[in-house]
């Protein structure tokens, strides 16, 4: 990836521009919905529908704030439709074109996965062939056997987004657990196998992947690599204005800079004319048709669950490349992606001979991407093709819903007076801190996010014992409900660690490390667990292979944060 530090900084400089047009005053003007039934089929009146996931596209939008969308509608009988909503610049009141380019983020990992079997087709690998044997050049730890296999299934223990050379940490990477044990979603795993792609076929990635995969396919106007030079192609798409908090919905957003990307874990652009024909193929493939591309065995491969990734939800499996997970108690394949100013999402029911994708040009809420969009169009193409009537749209969920608030509410006090109270509010909760109310929106199990006054938002944990929240983890203090034993200071080599980093790059962005009397926190939310060599384990999971080391010591304070990798200095 290239992002120039001065297109970071300009954009940066426009993190108001999204407001020249009232985000409210665009929202209303947006042009709804239109849809384009490029091929009719053969059998199936899909246009009550259409109709129908149209006014759900008008909504979503409003509701989550979003700037535009693209979809793509496929079934087995050789229908595909396109729909575009809302604006792909909103400064300029451009609406979002058919022609309009994507970035399908995650998604590109399909296609990679599908150029790896081609070459398993040709005897030219084998999915358990070990890693260390095909690219032995490749930084890789040297104490596990990781294979082809390991890391089409995220199974590897790779890290999620260390670089393929790390920086720190022996120049190595590193396992966080032995291949094959668990599921631990990995960038890093891919971009090794698009390097694996580049020296089998011996030509840059995205020139592999358009002769091997996307020829065939007749996808000929998708972007195998994104580039800068074709922005002009490109919807205008948007992030988060400001890098130094949590994103929830409804904040702010800003003009994203334009990048260049040939990373294989995301580096697919297309427009939702090209992703039908995706549609097209993912159905046959589903359906026991790999042709063009594959032989039965790499076929049935490519769509077989080999292990559970609940990260997908939790009856989600993990094929090569794509997931498999149950939409109203039916098996789909799926995938997500979400780039730096984009988010999408893929469902298809082979079964049932129905697939959509959709894309926003915006990355908007932090885990955000249209999943409910795409769930929602394959329950409505069922619907049509099994005679019965329309499902109502699904309810979009507050931003601010949470499960029992109840168990959350108290009045918690830290070692130095300091009060807060959590009381249910609506359908969540809000936390009061000084007189001033601030909503919360939930993020995970007992992880929030504060949202205002403004723009503010911060990281809030609550650890919950017996139903009943003990105590309240937010900033740089750990507040107690009444009756907990008081904690300990807070250890003082942890203080020394605690600040904020900034990476000076959209990916990473800032870190803030928080030192509290129960421990170190990345985000104030994050467990950071010291370990023998030094470095601190991210995350609660005992298998977690995220890493951070601190490093850089002036004054008794470390300048520097590797981050699985990745260097942020201090600010």
């Amino acid at each position: 990836m290239t992002v120039h530090r001065r297109d970071w900084l300009k954009l940066a400089g426009l993190a108001g521009a999204f407001a020249a047009v009232d985000p409210a005053e665009a929202r209303q003007a947006a042009p709804p919905a239109t849809a384009t039934v490029s091929a009719a089929g053969a059998g199936h009146d899909y246009r009550p529908a259409i109709e129908a996931l149209k006014r759900y596209v008008d909504g979503h939008l409003a509701a989550y704030r979003l700037p535009g969308m693209t979809l793509s509608l496929a079934d087995a009988e050789g229908f595909s439709a396109v729909l575009v909503a809302g604006w792909s610049d909103v400064e300029r009141l451009q609406p979002v074109r058919p022609e309009h380019l994507f970035q399908i983020g995650s998604i590109s990992k399909s296609f990679c996965a599908l150029r790896l079997l081609r070459l398993v087709d040709e005897r030219r690998l084998s999915l358990d062939a070990d890693l260390h044997s095909l690219l032995p050049g490749a930084a890789l730890p040297d104490h596990a056997r990781i294979t082809l296999r390991h890391v089409l299934t995220h199974s590897s223990g790779l890290p999620a987004d260390a670089p393929v050379f790390p920086r720190g940490g022996g120049e190595t990477l590193w396992q966080g657990f032995e291949p094959g044990t668990q599921f631990s979603y990995s960038n890093t795993g891919y971009e090794l196998l698009g390097h694996l792609v580049e020296q089998l076929d011996g030509v840059p990635y995205h020139q592999a992947l358009k002769a091997a995969v996307l020829d065939p396919l007749s996808m000929n106007e998708t972007r195998a690599r994104i580039r800068v030079a074709d922005q002009s192609h490109f919807a205008a798409s948007y992030s988060p204005a400001y890098v130094d908090r949590p994103f929830v919905r409804g904040g702010r957003l800003a003009p994203a800079a334009p990048l260049n990307f040939a990373n294989a874990a995301g580096c697919v652009a297309a427009n939702a004319g090209q992703m039908a024909i995706y549609l097209h193929w993912l159905i046959r493939a589903g359906r026991g048709q790999g042709e063009p591309l594959l032989s039965d065995a790499s076929r049935r491969a490519f769509v077989t669950p080999a292990i559970k990734a609940p990260e997908f939800g939790p009856q989600a499996q993990y094929a090569l490349g794509l997931a498999v997970v149950p939409v109203d108690g039916r098996p789909c394949l799926h995938h997500t992606g979400g780039m730096a100013s984009f988010s999408s999402s893929i469902h298809v029911d082979a079964d049932a001979g129905v697939g959509a994708f959709a894309s926003v040009n915006a990355r908007a809420e932090d885990d955000y991407r249209p999943r409910q969009v795409t769930a929602y169009a394959l329950d409505l193409m069922r619907a049509v093709r099994e005679g019965r009537p329309l499902p109502s749209p699904p309810p979009i969920p507050s931003a601010t819903l949470v499960e029992k608030p109840s168990q959350y509410a108290g009045r918690f006090v830290a070692a130095d007076g300091a009060a807060i109270e959590l009381r249910p509010a609506g359908d969540g909760l809000v936390l009061v801190a000084d007189g001033a109310p601030r909503n919360l929106q939930p993020t995970g199990d007992g992880v929030f996010t504060a949202v205002g006054p403004a723009d503010e938002t911060s990281g809030l944990i609550v650890k919950v014992d017996g139903g009943v929240a003990r105590s309240v983890g937010w900033g740089e203090r750990l507040y107690q409900a009444p009756g907990v034993a008081a904690p300990p200071p807070v250890d003082p080599a942890l203080t020394r660690l605690a600040g904020v980093y900034d990476s000076g790059d959209p990916w990473t962005g800032q870190a803030e490390v928080v030192a509290r009397p129960d421990g170190l926190w990345l985000g104030g939310t994050t467990a950071m667990t010291r370990l023998g060599d030094g470095a601190y384990r991210v995350g609660g999971d005992a298998w977690s292979p995220e890493r951070a080391r601190f490093d850089g010591d002036l004054a008794g304070r470390p300048q520097r944060l590797n981050l699985s990798g990745v260097d942020l200095r201090r600010i």
